[in-house]
């Protein structure tokens, strides 16, 4: 009997405790999601305007993937992500995205896709490339604090190629 008082009031104590923590974080991805996958739809539909209303001032992007294949460079501040961000849409005449799977988790939000996007070569030549993306972002205040893009390069140089020969 005894133990039994004892395990019911360590549950319990188990049970409350956690519960300010859950609710924390089911609110805190509730908001991210709802933040983060508006950024998204204003990114992939190269709404620039409108992904700089929901950007944090503190802002950071970079795609680490396409420092070496484009030069890329990490960029702070919003007001130096929005000149990266209209600078790289100046080319790009379309793009479509597949969504293959995405999850918020606290302030973060994580979508993978495949997206379908037309530019003009540098010989002003058109391309459509298909390529693997994973974008993460990272919510704090109610705007995207953090932007990173992971994409498979290797796949866009061998469909460039093939296509500006």
């Amino acid at each position: 009997m005894k133990n039994c008082i004892i395990l019911t009031i360590l549950c319990s104590f188990v049970l409350s405790a956690q519960t300010p923590r859950s609710t924390a974080f089911a609110d805190s991805t509730k908001r991210t999601r709802s933040v983060a996958e508006r950024y998204m739809q204003h990114y992939l539909s190269m709404n620039v305007e409108a992904m700089g209303a929901l950007m944090h001032d503190a802002i950071t992007f970079e795609d680490p993937t396409a420092r070496l294949i484009f030069g890329s460079q990490k960029h702070e501040g919003k007001d130096s992500v929005l000149a990266a961000m209209q600078m790289s849409v100046k080319s790009i005449t379309g793009m479509t995205p597949d969504h293959i799977r995405q999850f918020a988790s606290g302030n973060t939000l994580v979508s993978e896709l495949t997206l379908r996007w037309s530019f003009l070569s540098r010989s002003g030549k058109p391309v459509t490339i298909t390529t693997p993306l994973v974008v993460v972002l990272m919510v704090q205040d109610g705007k995207v604090i953090w932007h990173r893009d992971y994409g498979d390069y290797t796949t866009f140089r061998r469909q460039y190629e093939e296509q500006v020969k």
